[in-house]
């Protein structure tokens, strides 16, 4: 950046930023609309895991709770033309109306890419 004003700052930094609040606590659920509604806000994001252990369901995936707590935040985002990302199987989230879908942690996808090539490296 060769100057300080704003709007050099807005199209060489802000305009390429994507800013996804993840929603992972009780806090976070209390707060969602006036997040999704923050001008920064690219798109709203969930933890699926970490908001399932704040609201006392740690290994529930399938509570009830959980899932309107989800949509909660699905809804917020909704409401002012904001899209929702979560970590999840891709059939499953598709099916629930997701559009912003991940398809893989980065951790979890080096493991998967790693044992792919050791077990190709080992075939004779």
């Amino acid at each position: 950046m060769t100057d300080v004003n704003y709007e050099t700052w807005k199209r060489e930094v802000e305009d390429n930023l994507i800013i996804l609040p993840q929603i992972e606590s009780k806090i976070g659920l209390e707060n969602v609309d006036a997040i999704a509604r923050h001008p920064l806000t690219t798109a709203m994001a969930v933890g699926p895991y970490d908001l399932a252990a704040d609201l006392g369901i740690c290994w529930q995936p399938e509570h009830p709770l959980l899932h309107s707590s989800i949509e909660r935040v699905r809804a917020a985002g909704k409401a002012v033309g904001k899209n929702m990302w979560m970590i999840g199987s891709l059939p499953d989230l598709m099916r629930r109306g997701f559009n912003f879908i991940c398809v893989g942690e980065a951790a979890m996808t080096l493991q998967s890419t790693l044992a792919t090539m050791v077990a190709q490296a080992k075939q004779p």
